[in-house]
């Protein structure tokens, strides 16, 4: 699939070393194999549901009163200004799952929400509260006999590595393959690297949301601590891992992330199309039952059904122009462009097809899925 857009900005920048701390000097952490204390899987969005702000009464009311989160219907019985019913916005509410009961079926409750929250890699901040930072002495894991308040960290680094893919090598770069004999060599295609002689450079707070599945986060310490009944030090790096991954639970999910998330000020997601969010979410119902059948052949043609609805619904823009997507009348007054927001289908203007999902350089969601589908289709031994 061709893609206009250029390749992301980097984010994880290398930042430039910052001396504080006991005065040691400063050990090269390449002579010694890190310890991998642990490994932890992350989605890159997580099940969520409509909750309503505490009303007068209740402890810390919301100052005004806010209208519950949902689809708006005044027909339904006691509706009123000061009781404005709402109903959630689940799959069944929002497309017609009788057409094909066992797709939507396959679905996950917590994936029929309609409801998602973005995934986030949190790590523990300490020091001065105007100046959080990086709180290292959470990680460190002392010798057999040695507190942890008998150690310190001599040096801290963040490494994010990106595995690459071939279906969008523009955002998340070119997978690796061996020369020779064509295999996934396991290299990540791009690598950020953090880090500081104090935690002060390391970020702690980050978003999952078009985290390519793969990728991994390592928090690498070089931590020294005290030989018991000796003047020695013990010298070595632990090393903790988070790792970001997709499956058959957590791509519905991310379907209803991406059609709760604006692209921008049109207040509207870049999945656009009503039908194109029931098309994609029965593809994932697919893909759970072929997780569940363990059958090859289904599983390669749920990969091919989900990828082909992506051909048919992205469009791919460097940035969304509203009055170009999506064009409307010319005001009167003002005499420029309008834009109207699409209803199912809107029309690729100049072109064929409807705009189902839109894949911008802000947010590159159609790649988002591509990944996803790639992802787990290497799981399954079914894709390259």
């Amino acid at each position: 699939m061709r893609r206009s857009v250029s390749s992301l900005s980097v984010v994880g920048v290398v930042l430039a070393l910052a001396v504080a701390g006991p005065g040691y000097s400063q050990i090269n952490t390449s002579g010694f194999t890190p310890i991998q204390r642990a490994t932890f899987n992350l989605a890159q969005a997580y099940p969520a549901t409509s909750a309503p702000y505490p009303v007068a009464g209740q402890i810390c009311p919301s100052p005004v009163p806010i209208a519950p989160n949902g689809c708006w219907n005044p027909s339904l019985p006691g509706f009123s200004e000061t009781n404005p019913t709402v109903v959630p916005p689940t799959l069944a509410t929002r497309c017609n799952t009788n057409l094909q009961p066992q797709l939507f079926n396959a679905i996950p409750a917590f994936g029929q929400t309609g409801f998602a929250v973005a995934g986030v890699l949190c790590l523990p901040t300490g020091g001065d509260l105007l100046n959080p930072r990086l709180n290292v002495n959470s990680f460190i894991v002392p010798p057999a006999g040695v507190s942890a308040s008998q150690c310190f960290v001599q040096m801290v680094r963040l490494v994010k590595e990106v595995p690459g893919s071939i279906k969008c090598p523009d955002v998340y770069g070119t997978r690796i393959f061996d020369p020779i004999t064509g295999a996934r060599t396991g290299q990540p295609s791009q690598t950020y690297v953090q880090f500081g002689a104090t935690p002060s450079g390391i970020r702690t707070w980050w978003a999952l949301s078009f985290t390519m599945p793969g990728t991994k986060f390592h928090l690498e310490l070089t931590v020294v601590c005290p030989v018991p009944n000796s003047r020695a030090r013990d010298i070595h790096v632990d090393r903790w891992t988070w790792q970001v991954v997709s499956t058959s639970d957590t791509l519905p999910v991310v379907i209803n992330l991406l059609h709760t998330s604006t692209v921008g000020t049109m207040e509207i997601p870049c999945v656009v199309s009503e039908q194109a969010y029931c098309d994609l979410m029965a593809a994932a119902g697919l893909i759970k039952l072929a997780d569940a059948s363990n059958d090859l052949a289904q599983r390669s043609t749920a990969i091919q059904v989900f990828e082909g609805l992506i051909d048919q619904y992205c469009t791919f823009v460097d940035f969304v122009d509203p009055t170009i997507l999506f064009p409307g009348p010319i005001d009167p007054t003002t005499g420029l462009a309008t834009y109207q927001p699409p209803g199912d289908l809107g029309d690729i203007p100049g072109g064929l097809g409807a705009v189902g999902i839109i894949d911008s350089l802000e947010h590159p969601c159609c790649c988002k899925l591509l990944v996803d589908v790639e992802r787990i289709g290497q799981d399954w031994g079914v894709s390259f």
